[in-house]
């Protein structure tokens, strides 16, 4: 089903990073009051203001100034599909810690979110962050066009693992949540918690396919580099890099 706070929520977290967070990686001044708009039309329901707004020039010109953040890439993306509750069973009877900080699919790690929602895997492998950044507008346009698919973004689904046992998985801004929690009684014994973090960060995973083998003659470069893959990708928590 579609959760429709959910959704909204992980529509606001598109318009933020799409219209703060973007134009500060290209150089330009953040669209804050496009951003106050946007947030009141997703809020109130309105469709038509957040495809009006998409489609100013401000906007427009966002998108097409996209292509400056793309370079080189050979390796294809490994993509999650979208999955519901009780299909995660199949792949993950249970969840353990040691898949909650590494998950794996298929016995690889993959990427989550828009891109992969979007059905990344068509997208040339070159446009790395300019693919990932445009599958967010097109996740804000198809909710302002009225097309709102189970399994997009806002998708939510839950499922008795075992007894006392429930697994619930969300599709959020950022990707696929997971969530299990043991009880006994009233109480809350374990939880467990797959983010979509773990997914996009995995040390074998997409940012880390991205970087090696990078320059690092030029530090100034690359840090211009970590920061542009590791903002398109999204971290739900602070970064630094650190020189070994």
């Amino acid at each position: 089903m579609i959760d429709l706070e959910v959704q909204r929520e992980a529509l606001r977290e598109h318009l933020w990073r799409c219209l703060l967070d973007l134009p500060l990686l290209l150089g330009e001044a953040a669209l804050q009051q496009d951003f106050i708009l946007g947030v009141k039309a997703i809020a109130e329901g309105r469709r038509d203001e957040l495809q009006t707004l998409l489609n100013q020039p401000n906007v427009h010109s966002l998108r097409m100034h996209l292509c400056q953040l793309d370079d080189a890439h050979v390796s294809p993306p490994r993509s999650l599909p979208s999955l519901y509750a009780r299909d995660s069973l199949l792949e993950w009877p249970r969840l353990t810690p040691e898949f909650c900080d590494q998950p794996v699919w298929r016995g690889a790690a993959a990427e989550t979110g828009a891109f992969a929602r979007n059905k990344g895997a068509d997208v040339p492998t070159a446009a790395f962050c300019s693919a990932r950044w445009l599958a967010r507008f097109d996740e804000l346009s198809a909710w302002a066009a009225g097309r709102n698919g189970i399994g997009c973004v806002g998708t939510v689904s839950a499922v008795p693992v075992a007894s006392a046992v429930g697994r619930a998985l969300v599709e959020t801004a950022r990707g696929l949540l997971m969530h299990e929690v043991v009880l006994d009684g009233e109480f809350v014994t374990d939880y467990l918690i797959v983010a979509p973090t773990e997914w996009n960060f995995h040390p074998q995973g997409v940012l880390q396919d991205r970087l090696l083998g990078a320059d690092a003659r030029d530090r100034d470069a690359l840090r211009q580099q970590v920061a542009r893959l590791v903002t398109t990708l999204d971290p739900c928590v602070p970064w630094e890099l650190q020189w070994a």
